[in-house]
């Protein structure tokens, strides 16, 4: 049975809102941490570096263990008499054991660690990212403590804590800048040597970023009796039935660590331009500047793609459990469909504003604003085809397919490692550019054949239905830009000293303007356009308007 478009909008609006929440407060962070330490500065690269390399461990040793294999033990589990209460205690016991040991491992090693992810710094700049790593590392245990709970907890239907539990994670890294600030000022133009980095500078920012993490996990327990579980250290590890679902799950893990691979050359990509980094020179974009504008794509691409794409996933799997090909693929166009009214949109406005956008997080050098803006100039289009792919992969998975987007993610792999060594041989300015637009091209690829081997699989996928749809939603986007950039040339945003380069309050406003001006004519232009979908996604918004106005 396929969603009903006002259910599905309804749905959707409610997942988004606890999704809006965290991903908000993360980019108040990413703004925080730029303030404190630069977008482009040797400190503000080493945290990020410290701080990115136990998620992107964890993804590698226990991440997609968790979401593969462990996840779908636990569902079945659940059928059982006891509610898959005994299973649960012997699966934590084996993997809060063997999160411990890991960490501890990967801590005593993050000497090594951090020099593979920092390619050719050395001295003071090595020591620092060495230092933000020793105090980030046991982020692995709680980043995998968080997602074992999530799984039990979505396995029994109880969604609030997974979506809302990063929320207390953001704001306790928020609490942790402000206090940096406080005690030792901000620099984000890097004036402070990294000799002159004290103890209490590193532990002040490594601690809380820690902290935030650990209490991420362990809000989590808060609704472990109301899911009605309790625990039981069990060590009787013998009958878990993994084996099984690990080779099931071959594909899926090969996958999640082709994505490492693919996360740490970029890391390493990145970090190579700091030794070419003179004083004074505030152009030179790192780690940081990459990883912000990432951010900054994947925010709406969050609240999104991923609210939108929760509603959907577990129709695709029961269509593809009932072999019906025709609502799977109605289901399939309608959540990309109804994802590219807002995404079409959103790549569209973040791609006009982004010299306003850039100000947010520079220091107002006119040239530093120009070179982060490129690097946003040049991600911020992707962002269609980055929530497209993500609805290619998980129809693949829905089919039972999981090695198909294994290969596909292989061949990009290795049309683009030799491009990225490219680019490390050229001008170092010109590195993060060239990573990002890279980056873009490869996850294009990626949806481009993902879709058309699914076209094959299903015999179609309503095609010509969704490219209609997005041939409106563009034509509706470029009139929006066009009157939106208008906007930002009366509103000074590609001169020196303009109103939306003035300061950070400005840039906010002018972005704000930008957003309610050319959101009019987007809508204005689909009504016109007589796109349905548009009227879908607002429904349930003029519902929830309609009830305040009556109780007000």
């Amino acid at each position: 049975m396929t969603a009903k478009p006002a259910s599905v909008g309804r749905s959707s609006l409610v997942l988004a809102l606890g999704t809006a929440v965290s991903r908000l407060l993360g980019f108040v962070r990413t703004f925080l941490i730029v303030a404190a330490l630069g977008v482009s500065t040797t400190a503000s690269n080493a945290f990020m570096t410290g701080n990115q390399i136990p998620s992107l461990l964890y993804q590698l040793t226990a991440g997609g263990v968790l979401t593969a294999v462990l996840v779908p033990q636990i569902v079945q589990a659940t059928r059982g008499a006891d509610g898959g209460r005994g299973y649960i205690n012997k699966i934590m016991t084996l993997v809060l054991s063997t999160l411990l040991v890991v960490t501890l491992l990967l801590t005593l090693f993050s000497p090594m660690i951090t020099k593979a992810f920092t390619g050719g710094w050395s001295g003071d700049n090595l020591a620092l990212a060495t230092a933000f790593t020793y105090w980030c590392m046991p982020q692995v245990f709680f980043y995998g403590l968080y997602a074992l709970l999530s799984g039990i907890y979505n396995a029994r239907r109880v969604f609030g804590p997974y979506t809302w539990a990063p929320v207390l994670n953001n704001v306790v890294s928020i609490a942790g800048f402000l206090v940096f600030i406080w005690l030792f000022s901000a620099d984000p133009q890097g004036n402070t040597p990294v000799s002159d980095w004290t103890p209490g500078m590193i532990s002040t920012l490594g601690l809380s970023a820690t902290l935030g993490v650990a209490l991420q996990a362990a809000i989590m327990f808060a609704w472990w009796r109301r899911a009605g579980l309790s625990f039981r250290p069990d060590f009787q590890w013998r009958h878990t039935g993994l084996k099984p679902t690990f080779v099931a799950a071959v594909w899926i893990l090969g996958m999640v660590a082709l994505d490492w691979v693919h996360s740490f050359v970029k890391t390493v990509v990145a970090n190579s331009t700091e030794p070419y980094r003179t004083p004074g020179d505030t152009t030179l974009m790192g780690l940081t500047s990459f990883e912000t504008a990432s951010l900054l794509q994947l925010v709406p691409h969050g609240i999104i793609a991923v609210s939108i794409a929760t509603v959907y996933f577990t129709r695709f799997s029961e269509h593809a459990a009932s072999h019906d090909h025709v609502a799977f693929t109605r289901d399939l166009s309608a959540s990309l469909r109804h994802t590219g009214v807002l995404t079409v949109f959103a790549a569209a406005a973040m791609t006009v504003a982004v010299m306003p956008m850039a100000r947010i997080f520079t220091t107002g050098d006119f040239a530093q604003n120009q070179a982060f803006a490129r690097v946003l100039l040049v991600l911020m289009p992707f962002l269609i085809v980055v929530s497209a792919d993500l609805f290619a992969i998980r129809a693949f998975y829905a089919l039972d397919d999981t090695r198909t987007p294994f290969f596909v993610a292989l061949v990009r792999m290795v049309l683009v490692l030799p491009c990225y060594w490219l680019i490390t041989r050229g001008d170092p300015h010109s590195v993060v550019f060239f990573e990002a637009l890279i980056a873009g091209c490869a996850i294009a690829f990626d949806t481009m054949v993902l879709f058309w081997l699914l076209r094959r699989r299903l015999g179609g996928i309503d095609g010509r239905h969704i490219v209609r749809v997005h041939v409106r939603l563009l034509l509706g986007a470029v009139v929006s830009a066009a009157v939106g950039l208008g906007l930002m040339v009366m509103l000074g945003a590609f001169a020196p000293g303009g109103f939306a380069l003035a300061s950070k309050v400005t840039a906010v406003v002018s972005c704000v303007l930008l957003a309610v001006v050319m959101g009019v004519v987007y809508i204005v232009m689909l009504r016109l356009l007589r796109v349905d979908e548009l009227g879908t996604l607002l429904r349930p918004v003029g519902k929830v308007l309609g009830r305040l106005r009556s109780r007000g």
